[in-house]
Parts: structure tokens; C-alpha cells; sequence
């Protein structure tokens, strides 16, 4: 077996309305898939969940605002 260098990717480049987009369509799939949530029932912590999981995909840090 060849072990392989991990490839380290650029971070990618949204603005602060796709990164939204982003958060709020995550929270639906994880509140749909842990509680059968109806649209407009997501809690607060489905949205924090889904911002760590969004931003850590992205590569962004907490906080930051505009293109990244």
C-alpha cells in the first residue's frame, strides 16, 4: 500500500448570502433527519451545528465577514 500526502485544499469563496444559504438549508437536513422537522422548524442549535459543519467545510474561521 502507498501512503499518500493529504492534500490540502484552498479554502473556497463565498459571500456572506450563499454562506447563509448554506447554514439554513444544513439545519433543515439535520433537523429533518433527527426529529422529521417540517420546514421553519429548526432550532437555534441546528443552525449552530450546521455553521461549525458549513464553515469547517469552507475552510472559513468564525466570525469572519465578506469574501472568502
Amino acid at each position: 500500500m502507498v501512503a499518500r500526502k493529504a492534500s490540502r485544499r484552498a479554502p473556497v469563496a463565498v459571500d456572506d448570502e450563499q454562506r447563509c444559504r448554506l447554514i439554513e438549508d444544513c439545519a433543515f437536513f439535520r433537523a429533518a433527519r433527527h426529529r422529521h422537522a417540517e420546514p421553519g422548524a429548526v432550532r437555534a442549535e441546528d443552525r449552530e451545528a450546521a455553521a461549525a459543519a458549513i464553515d469547517g467545510v469552507l475552510g472559513a474561521r468564525r466570525g469572519r465577514r465578506g469574501k472568502r
